[in-house]
C-alpha cells in the first residue's frame, strides 16, 4: 500500500529562523529588541511583548531583553521604591537619557515611563513633571555628559579646558 503524506495538523513544528544563542539569532534578537523598544516609545505594549518574547527566544541571555522585559512587566513602585521627587523634563529631553541619569541604564525608559504614569514615552514634552525615583533631585542634564556610564569615578573624566582671557580692547 502507499504511504500516505503525514497530515499538516500532525507534522512537527520547524522553527524558522537561526537556531538560539548563535550569532544570527542574537543578531535577529537585537533587531526585534530596538523594534519592541520603539514600540515601547509609541506606547504599542502589545507588539513590544510580541517582540521581545520572540527576541528573548533567539537570545535568552540579553541585558538588553530582559531589562525592555522588566521595564514592560515589573511593578514600577516595587522595583523603584514609592518615595519620588518631582523633576520638569527640559525641551528636547528623552526619557531615555533621563532614566540613564537617573537610574543609570537608558533602557529603563519605558519603567520609568510607568512609574511616572506616562503611556506615550515620545509625547514627552519640555515643562512637564514626572517623578523620579529617590528623595535627591535629579541633576540638570548638562550636568551629565550623556556618553559617560554613572559608575565613571571623576578622576576619569578629562577636566575642562579653561578659555584663555579676554583680548584688550583696543578702543581709544
Amino acid at each position: 500500500p502507499p504511504v500516505s503524506a503525514i497530515p499538516e495538523s500532525t507534522k512537527p513544528a520547524v522553527p524558522e529562523g537561526p537556531a538560539p544563542g548563535t550569532p544570527a539569532a542574537k543578531s535577529q534578537a537585537m533587531q526585534l529588541f530596538r523594534q519592541s523598544a520603539e514600540a515601547l516609545n509609541e506606547g504599542n505594549e502589545d507588539a513590544a511583548r510580541r517582540d521581545i518574547a520572540e527576541g528573548q527566544r533567539l537570545d535568552p541571555e540579553s541585558k538588553y531583553g530582559q531589562c525592555l522585559a522588566r521595564g514592560l512587566s515589573a511593578d514600577p513602585e516595587k522595583l523603584l521604591g514609592k518615595a519620588s521627587t518631582k523633576y520638569t523634563v527640559r525641551p528636547n529631553e528623552t526619557l531615555g537619557r533621563i532614566a540613564q541619569r537617573a537610574l543609570g541604564d537608558n533602557c529603563a525608559f519605558y519603567l520609568l515611563a510607568r512609574y511616572s504614569g506616562i503611556r506615550v514615552p515620545r509625547q514627552l514634552a519640555g515643562g512637564q513633571v514626572i517623578r523620579i525615583p529617590g528623595r535627591v533631585a535629579l541633576a540638570p542634564p548638562d550636568a551629565v555628559k550623556p556618553d559617560t556610564p554613572p559608575e565613571t569615578p571623576p578622576a576619569a573624566v578629562a577636566p575642562a579646558a579653561e578659555a584663555p582671557p579676554p583680548k584688550p580692547s583696543l578702543s581709544p
